[in-house]
């Protein structure tokens, strides 16, 4: 086929899906240059477009995304169960009416091939046009619904339902570390899904003025917003706190990160250290950078104790609970990991799980045309 139609469905619960697969549309439009990639997302376009590459915007198209919205957030830490519920229970009632019409939208966009982060009812819909569909993620929303909401009532006919849907796909691509969904007959585990890391610390130095015995200390909570106040942020001997949009710019060891010259990619490089929430995006990319990472604990979010284990294996890291965050205690653990210096696994010496997703899609696009 010269001219294949992939859409791609991207959930907008974070910035984490987004992460996972802009990689691998940069991977398929370097293999099939002719590609057409329809995105839906409820992310904002501008966005999406800036991690896949904005030299690639004549090459993408957009397209109203479906009802996805994962889990409903009291905050960026905390799942509000109830309403969660309340959404899935709305989705779920007459549930094939709702699968027709997003069937129906499908039709109209004439795709060869879906791949979904990580709609469902993308891929039963999919499934009953017989257009091929994949699904990619390290979590599904099965196990995460599961995790919250299993002992409320009708959960479990929501659950049945999520469980088929997912099985639907003709493979469901699993990048590393992922939760264990053991439900699956067609998960395919895959290498870490990573963004570019472009280490440009010289320069981000230089601008900045500092000493080299002086450590840079990125904040950023990705996708999901956190109110983090610079009163937070203590004080402490050579550290500047890289911040975007700060309550009080007026302190002199904090930089508006808004005011540098530098793709976050860039700076997530050139740090010496990030502070983050548990998330795969972050926690993998940071890794892949080497960069150091403190990371805010999400309580019970079921995919931090499959990324812990790993981040431990191929970074520097440290947690802190948001209580803790708040105290003393950001200064001991920022001090103890600025001082560690003892990642044992490189993860750039890992496969590149984009390219192992986009093999898989040319491939089936091959077997299926």
């Amino acid at each position: 086929m010269q001219h294949p139609h992939l859409v791609v469905d991207i959930t907008g619960h974070g910035y984490g899906h987004l992460s996972q697969t802009a990689p691998v549309i940069r991977q398929l439009l370097t293999v099939i240059p002719t590609i057409k990639i329809t995105v839906r997302s409820s992310l904002d376009q501008t966005l999406v477009l800036s991690f896949i590459g904005n030299k690639e915007l004549n090459r993408i198209h957009f397209s109203p995304p479906g009802p996805d919205f994962g889990m409903q957030m009291h905050d960026a830490l905390t799942v509000d169960s109830n309403k969660s519920l309340q959404h899935y229970q709305f989705l779920h009632q007459n549930w094939p009416e709702k699968v027709n019409q997003e069937a129906t939208n499908l039709v109209s966009l004439e795709p060869d091939l879906v791949l979904s982060n990580i709609s469902y009812l993308t891929l039963a819909a999919s499934a009953q046009l017989n257009i091929p569909c994949v699904a990619l993620c390290s979590l599904d929303w099965a196990s995460i619904f599961n995790a919250y909401c299993s002992d409320m009532p009708g959960s479990s006919e929501i659950l049945a339902t999520m469980q088929e849907s997912y099985q639907l796909a003709e493979a469901f691509l699993q990048p590393r570390p992922h939760l264990p969904m053991t439900y699956l007959e067609n998960a395919k585990p895959i290498a870490p899904i990573s963004g570019p890391t472009t280490d440009k610390t010289k320069k981000l130095r230089q601008q900045l003025k500092i000493t080299t015995n002086q450590k840079l200390v990125l904040v950023n909570m990705g996708g999901m917003p956190l109110d983090i106040s610079t009163d937070m942020l203590p004080l402490m001997n050579n550290v500047i706190w890289l911040i975007k949009k700060p309550d009080n710019a007026s302190r002199p060891d904090i930089v508006d990160i808004d005011e540098l010259a530098f793709e976050f990619s860039e700076l997530l490089a050139s740090v010496d250290l990030i502070v983050s929430k548990t998330g795969y995006g972050m926690v993998v990319q940071a890794a892949y950078a080497q960069t150091p990472i403190l990371y805010i604990e999400r309580g019970n979010w079921p995919e931090e104790d499959h990324l812990w284990p790993w981040c431990c294996e191929h970074n520097d890291c440290e947690r802190i609970s948001l209580k803790e965050f708040k105290s003393k205690e950001l200064i001991r653990k920022v001090k103890n990991i600025l001082d560690i210096n003892s990642v044992s696994v490189s993860p750039k010496r890992l496969k590149r799980g984009e390219v192992e997703a986009a093999d898989y899609l040319v491939n089936l696009l091959k077997e299926k045309n």
